[in-house]
């Protein structure tokens, strides 16, 4: 809408601007959209999905033919977790379009966040560190534990079965397959985060946005405390009010995308979690047998 975009007349207090180049999440968007999907990452996760399906397929059918409760046991917990890295590898995919839709109207509708002042932009750079420094160092541990994982910092094969499936089959040389598995394992667990990542990012900055209208609302009286004419004033002050519950309806729209994307996915995730918490419960509480 073209009225969006202008900045209401003889309002020198208000500066409206539509750009999500300059905001506080901004690096949440280059991680988790530019870089998660530009063409060359999603060639390298195409790569690591194949890779790492036909490897728990491979398991899958070994433990078939060799069936204890032993075995079930010590190496479905690590054989969930990877069906539900894969799984989500495979919905980040297929909500692409959905995603890119999403970002393409967030820098449509975004406000500037020092749109309503100094002092409310301080308030949103001051909440969102916290939301920052939880992010990255959650992405830090991610990084230590699949780094972790390479075969030079232990033997895994109390839990992880392909790797004795490879040493069975192929012996020395079996430790090629071993480091690409390892290798591509923090691609994979990076892959598996971006569609959450992404979602974190579109309610944050949605978060942003809410406050911004609220903070112009209650400052909506302080812009036209200078003006003597009551007409012009309260003109001004309906102006204004119009472009804030404009914004909110965008908003909203925005909001209900989002919402859109997490219940095309959340059945899916919620069986899924709740088998691999029943696989990790099951594989502590039978860990002393092993």
């Amino acid at each position: 809408m073209e009225s969006r975009k202008k900045i209401i007349p003889n309002d020198r207090h208000v500066h409206f601007k539509f750009s999500l180049n300059d905001h506080t999440y901004v690096t949440l968007k280059k991680v988790y959209i530019d870089f998660s999907y530009n063409k060359y990452t999603k060639l390298v996760n195409a790569f690591c999905l194949i890779f790492h399906t036909v490897v728990l397929l491979i398991q899958i059918h070994f433990m078939v033919n060799n069936f204890t409760v032993d075995l079930v046991a010590k190496y479905s917990c690590m054989m969930m977790l990877m069906l539900y890295a894969l799984v989500t590898m495979v919905f980040a995919i297929i909500l692409e379009p959905k995603i890119s839709e999403l970002t393409s109207k967030l820098e449509n509708y975004y406000w500037s966040e020092d749109s309503a002042g100094v002092e409310a932009r301080q308030k949103i750079i001051a909440k969102s560190k916290t939301f920052l420094i939880i992010n990255f160092v959650f992405l830090g541990i991610c990084l230590i534990l699949s780094v972790a994982m390479c075969p030079i910092f232990g033997d895994h094969k109390e839990w992880i079965l392909i790797s004795i499936i490879v040493e069975n089959h192929f012996g020395t040389w079996g430790i090629i397959f071993d480091w690409i598995f390892y290798s591509t394992m923090p691609f994979v667990l990076f892959s598996s985060i971006r569609l959450s990542g992404a979602l974190f990012y579109g309610t944050l900055g949605l978060q942003v946005q809410m406050f911004l209208i609220n903070e112009h609302i209650l400052q909506i009286s302080d812009n036209f405390e200078n003006s003597s004419d009551q007409t012009i004033f309260h003109t001004r002050i309906s102006q204004k009010l119009r472009f804030c519950i404009d914004h909110h309806v965008c908003i909203k729209n925005i909001i209900k995308m989002l919402l859109e994307i997490v219940r095309l996915a959340m059945a899916v995730f919620v069986i899924l979690g709740a088998l691999c918490t029943i696989s990790m419960m099951f594989f502590f509480l039978n860990a002393k047998c092993f």
